[in-house]
């Protein structure tokens, strides 16, 4: 599959936002924050992106999903929200069929593989595609990583952003909850063609010293079959990796 041209310039941008969020830890360093201005475009995917590499989202009146075993680790959390449309967070990589179910539920057909460490899927295996965003932009693909919820999907449409966008800048919605509602990957249902589909993949992966504290994921939309995942060694280029060294060479 070929990467999205916008795709390293959103990883450059990440990582140079991350390395802002540590220098800025000083006495909290048990926390990164995510206090950086930003303009309303921005605002939209690499914010919530990094911000959901660095901290743990807050808790929230959700409708959580399991593994699908005696497991109580979270592996997603779906959120209706005020107005209609729902986020639906993803904090683990696991219950792949849980979490398409649930796009499906909120009317994105979705194909998801979650695979071993250090894997990723053989491409290409799908004819890549964009679509358009609650937002009015367009979305090919992208890349997350960090800690749970690395990835957090909005799904609204268009009138349910505006009116949204708009309470958020008469003041009416502050804006840490504008910014969770909006996701880090938008999608409006009724943007999608019948044959277009949500591919997800991602795997577990090391995080701040934690072995297993984190994950990388690859977001694309496809247009017609997409094949099975094959999975093959990842060789470098890992956005994980790129995270954890700007971490170490920044911390004290």
């Amino acid at each position: 599959m070929k990467e999205n041209p916008g795709h390293r310039d959103f990883e450059e941008k990440l990582l140079g936002e991350l390395k802002a969020v540590v220098a800025r830890r000083g006495a909290e360093k048990e926390a990164l924050t995510e206090s950086a201005a930003r303009t309303p475009g921005w605002r939209l995917a690499p914010r919530l992106a990094v911000g959901a590499a660095a901290v743990l989202a807050a808790a929230a009146a959700v409708l959580v999903f399991n593994s699908g075993s005696d497991n109580t680790s979270e592996a997603f959390a779906v959120e209706p929200q005020d107005g209609g449309g729902v986020t639906i967070e993803v904090y683990s990589p696991e219950d792949a069929e849980g979490l398409e179910a649930a796009l499906g539920e909120a009317g994105i057909r979705s194909q998801v593989t979650w695979l071993p460490a250090g894997t990723t899927c053989r491409a290409p295996r799908f004819s890549p595609s964009t679509v358009r965003t609650s937002l009015g932009v367009t979305i090919g693909g992208m890349r997350v990583a960090g800690p749970g919820p690395a990835m957090t999907i909005g799904i609204m449409s268009a009138e349910q952003w505006r009116e949204r966008w708009q309470g958020y800048q008469a003041g009416e919605i502050p804006e840490d909850e504008y910014r969770a509602a909006t996701g880090n990957i938008n999608l409006d249902p009724a943007e999608f063609r019948p044959d277009q589909t949500v591919v997800i993949s991602g795997s577990p992966g090391s995080y701040a010293g934690d072995p297993e504290g984190g994950y990388e994921a690859q977001f694309a939309i496809a247009e017609g079959p997409v094949e099975e995942c094959e999975p093959v060694r990842v060789l470098d280029d890992r956005l994980l990796d790129d995270m954890n060294r700007v971490l170490e060479s920044e911390s004290p």
